[in-house]
């Protein structure tokens, strides 16, 4: 079924994007999770989660989970019970008979956003958190047996609280994962993690040598090689592949599936590893987070170092000893670099990540297959990520506390523009994403201080706030920098309009009318001359037209094609309102004859009537034909034809663009979106 050569991989695509939404709570649940009466125990066991984590395991789980939605489920039991993440199995006077505050009956960290999205069953959430928590684990104990001084730029737990609280703090979240697997209530689920904790160990147990015989002088053989393809999958690979078999199979999707998911983890897993292992000999201590290096002071012969063996029999001495003479280790160094070890080494990464690719290759087209995909290629090409991208993961995640560090350790990176993504600053992807803290704390350590943040399109995070439907942080802004109000786009829409096209943002449209130095005009117009009015009405928001009308909005004004804002009412609500006016212009048009025949009758007799209110003679009947122009234009007679949506213009007409470009636009029907 999901047999094929390896899709290209995606470029620029950040896998983070697709399950942004879940990857934001992930910290906040983790810590919850990780809750302890005993104060010492708590700080240590959330010791790594304060620093920042790139969190790829679980975003695996969560991609694979979002990437075989699509595909057929073939439920494996009825228990009622599996998607109940939170409940727990003993009773509660049980399990927290001497820690009152313990957070094992605790719901997760803002679980209601997702109870409406089918693609990522609680159950699969919570997957990745315990995946999330076992590698956690066993970073903490892994850094008591390397001696590591460092960990993700901080001095490693070891060094910071000892070995001992260290390897306690280890066992206390390999503990707490295993309450969550088992609230899952899922057998084959739970059998398939425990045995990542005890792979994990066997790994660690195979490391100890660097051969299976361990000699003192062994020799190369193809066994080597796949001694420690063995031993990287214990250690590494384990925890992936079965993670995202576990996905499937909570999805209860049928066994091709979860064996497709389950090879992809296992040939990318031992991708990652590979490449990690050649980085070793590549980049920096800095870039890698850790020392450079350490794999050869540690002993340890790795993929690059094994493959140069093969041509080179000096370095069997060195393994023999484990590098424990003086000199060893750079000696080492320089043959691995002067050999082909690491060309190999990546020659073998490449081809598990095509296999890996090529495992989900059947799989439908998504966004997160993409991402998942994508995976692939940033595993080849990885390195310890830049600051620039780490703030923009940041506020993608909605971490307010790793985005004060981030800004506090680089103030220079704080608008960090991405120049991918139409020059978005770091305001901009906030505001888009609706984020309120973020955005305020942004913005209190100096962001647009200066000058308002414009990207490529000219939108102003406002806008960005606006046309996302995010009241709050759109709220926020507005009265922070009321100057933007009025700031226009490349299409000549201010915010104003941008609030009355997305109706998630009516209650920011009194908001922006209102401001008593910088209020939103009523009366403005894009390129295409459309008022805030017509993008309404196209909306389908009656609550937006009558807010806009009661500011004074025309129903009357035209834009360049002709088309009053009458003309894009394509709802019900709008329908009704429709009627009414079609109600007003007879009872115009009735009193119109009556006032004409007074004038007449006052002619015949030589009187000239003025009424109260009334303009010059004709001006009532120049409103009468006005609206009646308007019904007229709504439903032709004889073409039954009706607008299309306002921002483009008519098809084959072309116009002058304000930058001196002719531009055609293909109109569409405002049903179809803009």
């Amino acid at each position: 079924m999901f047999n094929g050569p390896p899709p290209a991989g995606p470029m620029g695509i950040d896998p983070l994007r697709s399950v942004a939404k879940e990857m934001k709570f992930m910290t906040g649940n983790i810590r919850q999770l990780l809750g302890s009466g005993h104060p010492m125990l708590d700080t240590v066991s959330k010791y790594y989660t304060q620093s920042e984590g790139k969190y790829i395991r679980p975003m695996l789980v969560l991609l694979m989970s979002q990437a075989t939605a699509l595909l057929p489920r073939s439920p494996r039991s009825e228990n009622s019970l599996k998607d109940a993440v939170d409940a727990p199995i003993t009773s509660s006077s049980v399990l927290n008979d001497t820690n009152p505050d313990s957070p094992l009956t605790a719901s997760s960290v803002e679980s209601r956003d997702f109870a409406n999205d089918p693609s990522i069953r609680p159950s699969q959430r919570r997957l990745a958190e315990i995946t999330e928590l076992i590698h956690t684990a066993s970073l903490l104990h892994d850094d008591v047996i390397d001696t590591s001084v460092s960990r993700r730029g901080n001095p490693s737990a070891n060094i910071a609280f000892g070995n001992k609280m260290a390897v306690l703090a280890g066992d206390f979240l390999l503990g707490r994962a295993s309450v969550a697997l088992a609230r899952l209530r899922d057998p084959e689920v739970t059998e398939l993690l425990a045995t990542v904790i005890a792979n994990l160990v066997e790994g660690e147990f195979m490391q100890l040598k660097n051969t299976a015989l361990d000699e003192k002088h062994p020799v190369w053989t193809e066994d080597t090689v796949s001694y420690y393809l063995q031993k990287t999958y214990l250690k590494s690979a384990s925890l992936i592949s079965k993670s995202c078999r576990a996905a499937a199979l909570l999805g209860e999707h049928p066994m091709e599936v979860v064996e497709a998911a389950y090879q992809y983890g296992k040939n990318l897993g031992l991708a990652f590893q590979l490449v990690d292992d050649m980085l070793d000999y590549t980049v920096s201590g800095q870039e890698l987070g850790k020392p450079a290096g350490a794999d050869l002071e540690l002993g340890l012969a790795t993929a690059p170092l094994l493959f140069a063996w093969r041509n080179n029999k000096e370095l069997g001495t060195l393994v023999g000893r484990k590098f424990s003479e003086e000199g060893d280790v750079q000696k080492a160094r320089d043959l691995v670099i002067q050999s082909d070890g690491i060309e190999q080494t990546r020659a073998l990464a490449q081809d598990y990540v095509d296999k890996a690719a090529r495992a989900i290759s059947g799989f439908p087209e998504s966004e997160a297959k993409v991402g998942l995909i994508d995976m692939c290629s940033k595993v080849m090409s990885r390195r310890k990520i830049d600051v620039s991208s780490r703030l923009r993961r940041a506020i993608l995640l909605n971490d307010p506390l790793l985005v004060r560090r981030i800004i506090t350790n680089t103030p220079t990176i704080l608008p960090n523009p991405d120049f991918e993504e139409k020059s978005n600053t770091s305001l901009h992807l906030a505001a888009a994403n609706g984020f309120t803290e973020i955005a305020n704390l942004l913005i209190l350590a100096g962001h647009d201080n200066h000058e308002i943040s414009r990207n490529a399109d000219y939108d102003t995070p406002l806008m960005l706030a606006a046309q996302n439907g995010h009241f709050e942080v759109g709220t926020m802004l507005a009265k922070r920098f009321p100057r933007c109000i009025g700031f226009v786009n490349r299409k000549g829409l201010d915010a104003l309009a941008l609030a009355a096209r997305e109706p998630g943002s009516t209650a920011l449209i009194p908001i922006l009318l209102q401001d008593p130095h910088y209020p939103a005009s009523p009366h403005s117009r894009d390129l295409d001359g459309n008022t805030p009015l017509h993008h309404a009405s196209a909306s389908g928001s009656l609550k937006a037209l009558r807010i806009l009308l009661a500011a004074g909005a025309n129903p009357l004004a035209k834009n360049n094609y002709d088309w009053t804002p009458l003309a894009y009412s394509q709802t019900v609500a709008a329908e009704v309102y429709f009627k009414n006016l079609v109600a007003e212009f007879e009872r115009r048009k009735a009193e119109g004859v009556k006032i004409s025949e007074e004038r007449e009758r006052a002619r015949v007799g030589g009187v000239r009537v003025v009424e109260d209110g009334a303009g010059g003679e004709g001006e009532g009947d120049d409103d009468v034909e006005a609206i009646g122009d308007a019904l007229k234009r709504h439903w032709s007679p004889v073409e039954r034809k009706r607008p299309i949506t306002p921002g483009g213009g008519g098809e084959g007409v072309p116009r002058i663009h304000e930058w001196g470009s002719t531009m055609t636009h293909v109109r569409t029907r405002s049903a179809s979106g803009e």
